[in-house]
C-alpha cells in the first residue's frame, strides 16, 4: 500500500461508511476485533471472519458494508481494514486525529488465535466486573472511562443489547463528550427492565455499565473531568483507542499512516507512508449526512463542546486537528477532493445495507 492507495482508501471509508451512516458500527467491529485479546491470544486478527462470539451480534452487516472495499484493495488484511476504517471513522466524524500503524494477519481458520465469550464487555456489569476485564487486556481506570466516551457513538438497539432500545446522545453519528456530559447532568432512573432512562427526556438511555461509572468514585472522577473538558477525553481516548487497536502485536507494524480523510492528496510518485501534523483544512466539513432516525435535529450540548480545536498527543505521534461547530446536516465531503468511488456493493451487502438503513440502526458500541 502506497500513500496514494491509503488516501484514495480514506476516500472510499468516507464515502461507504461515513456518509451513509455506518460509521459507529464499523468502530464497533474494529473495537470488538481487538477487544478479543486476553492477555494470551486473541487480539485484531479478523478471527471473526471464522467464529463469532454473543457479543459480535449483528457485526456480519460491518464486514459485508467492507467487504466491496476490501475487494477493491486486496493487499490489505481484513484485520487491517477494520482496524483503519474504524480509526478513520473517529478521527473524520469530529474525534480526535489517531495514530494508526499496518500489518495485522489475518487469522487463517477457527482455531488460530481462538477467541472465547465473555472477552468483551457486558452492559449489565458493574465497576468490579470491568475492571477485571480490561485489567487483564491491560488498561487501566482512566482508560476505562475514556474508550467508554465511545459511546457518544451510536445507539442501543434491540438485538444487540438485548430488549433494550434508546440513544445516549442527540447526535450520535458525531465523536464528541456529549456521552459523558449526558451521564452527569442526565436525571436516569433505573426501568424495571434494567434500562436508565433520563427521566426528563425519555429517549436519551444509558446502560447498567455505564451508570457504574458514575458510582464508583475512581470512575467517576474521569467521567466529570472528560465532561467538562473535551480536549481531555481527546487525549485520553486517543491514547487508549491507539493501544486497543494494537493488543498483542509485539513488533512488526508499519510506519504510521495519516487518518485524516481531508488532508491533501499525495502526489502518485510518493510511497512512503508517513504521518504529519496536518490540520483539517479550514474548508473541511465537520459534519455528515447520515441516514439515522436522529438527523433531523443537533444537540447544543455537542455543538458547542465539538467547536474547539484539540491537540492529540500519544506515544507513538503528536498529531493535531481541528474540528468546526458540529451540523449533523451539512455537506458529507469537500467537492474538491471528491473522488469516484469503484466497484458497486455485492448483492448480499446491498441487501444489508437496505436493511440497516430501514430499520435505522446504527448499533452499540
Amino acid at each position: 500500500m502506497t500513500e496514494l492507495d491509503w488516501w484514495n482508501l480514506k476516500q472510499d471509508i468516507q464515502a461507504q461508511i461515513i456518509n451513509p451512516g455506518y460509521g459507529p458500527l464499523i468502530v464497533r467491529l474494529a473495537w470488538h476485533d481487538a477487544g478479543t485479546w486476553n492477555g494470551v491470544s486473541g487480539g485484531p486478527h479478523a478471527q471473526m471472519l471464522h467464529t463469532q462470539v454473543a457479543e459480535d451480534e449483528g457485526l456480519h452487516f460491518g464486514q459485508e458494508f467492507l467487504q466491496p472495499i476490501k475487494d477493491k484493495y486486496p493487499a490489505i488484511s481484513n484485520a487491517d481494514l477494520w482496524s483503519f476504517a474504524g480509526t478513520v471513522v473517529i478521527s473524520n466524524s469530529g474525534g480526535p486525529a489517531l495514530a494508526w500503524r499496518p500489518n495485522r494477519a489475518d487469522a487463517k481458520d477457527a482455531q488460530d488465535d481462538g477467541i472465547q465469550n465473555g472477552m468483551l464487555p457486558d452492559a449489565h456489569w458493574g465497576a468490579s466486573d470491568l475492571r477485571k476485564l480490561f485489567y487483564a487486556k491491560g488498561f487501566n481506570d482512566q482508560e476505562i472511562v475514556a474508550l467508554s466516551g465511545g459511546h457518544c457513538l451510536g445507539e442501543i438497539h434491540t438485538g444487540v443489547s438485548g430488549s433494550w432500545s434508546g440513544k445516549w446522545t442527540q447526535s450520535p453519528s458525531r465523536f464528541n463528550n456529549e456521552f459523558f456530559v449526558r451521564l452527569v447532568n442526565g436525571k436516569y432512573a433505573a426501568r424495571p427492565d434494567g434500562l436508565f432512562e433520563d427521566t426528563s427526556d425519555s429517549s436519551f438511555k444509558m446502560l447498567p455499565s455505564d451508570m457504574a461509572l458514575l458510582k464508583d468514585p475512581v470512575f467517576r472522577a474521569f467521567v466529570e473531568s472528560y465532561a467538562s473538558d473535551q480536549s481531555a477525553f481527546y487525549n485520553d481516548f486517543a491514547s487508549a483507542w491507539e493501544k486497543l487497536m494494537e493488543l498483542g502485536l509485539d513488533g512488526g507494524l508499519g510506519s504510521i499512516v495519516n487518518t485524516n480523510a481531508f488532508a491533501a492528496r499525495p502526489e502518485p510518485s510518493q510511497s512512503a507512508v508517513v504521518t504529519s501534523n496536518i490540520a483539517v483544512p479550514s474548508s473541511a466539513p465537520t459534519s455528515t449526512d447520515v441516514k439515522t432516525s436522529d438527523t433531523a435535529s443537533t444537540s447544543t450540548t455537542s455543538g458547542a463542546s465539538a467547536s474547539s480545536s484539540s491537540t492529540v498527543s500519544s506515544s507513538k505521534a503528536a498529531v493535531t486537528t481541528a474540528t468546526g461547530t458540529v451540523s449533523v446536516s451539512g455537506a458529507a465531503t469537500d467537492p474538491a477532493k471528491t473522488t469516484t468511488t469503484s466497484g458497486a456493493m455485492s448483492q448480499k451487502a446491498a441487501a444489508a445495507a437496505a436493511a440497516v438503513a430501514f430499520h435505522g440502526l446504527v448499533f452499540l458500541l
